[in-house]
């Protein structure tokens, strides 16, 4: 294996140093940026590019995946404010059952000067 074509397994960085021997006295390796160790890091390119590849297609799947959450959580709010509305409109007929609405014509002056028109009361 040569020192330079030699690729971190977790972030694909290229060049590990070396970091002494397992138990099984196989070759151990360390990144230096994510500073964790292996024995088998990636030293073949073909084996890089497939790597590469389903990390891409993980990401894109976990993209997807989010967008659906997202999707899904608008969804489940509309829902809940429909059924809200739904829930008020009921107790509002209910109201409107158990009361007679008084309707009237003419103005009436209310707090400030206020001039209310054609109002409804309940009674």
């Amino acid at each position: 294996m040569n020192r330079n074509s030699i690729v971190c397994p977790s972030c694909y960085n290229i060049g590990l140093i070396k970091k002494g021997f397992d138990r099984k006295n196989r070759q151990r390796w360390k990144c230096k940026v994510c500073f964790k160790k292996t024995i088998s890091p990636i030293a073949d390119e073909d084996e890089l590019e497939l790597l590469t590849a389903n990390v891409r297609l993980a990401k894109q799947k976990q993209s997807a995946q989010d967008l659906n959450r997202i999707e899904r959580k608008a969804f489940r709010e509309h829902v809940r404010v429909e059924n809200a509305v739904i829930a008020y409109n009921e107790k509002l007929i209910k109201l409107f059952d158990k009361h007679t609405l008084n309707v009237s014509s003419g103005t009436y002056n209310v707090n400030d000067g206020e001039v209310l028109k054609n109002s409804i009361q309940l009674q």
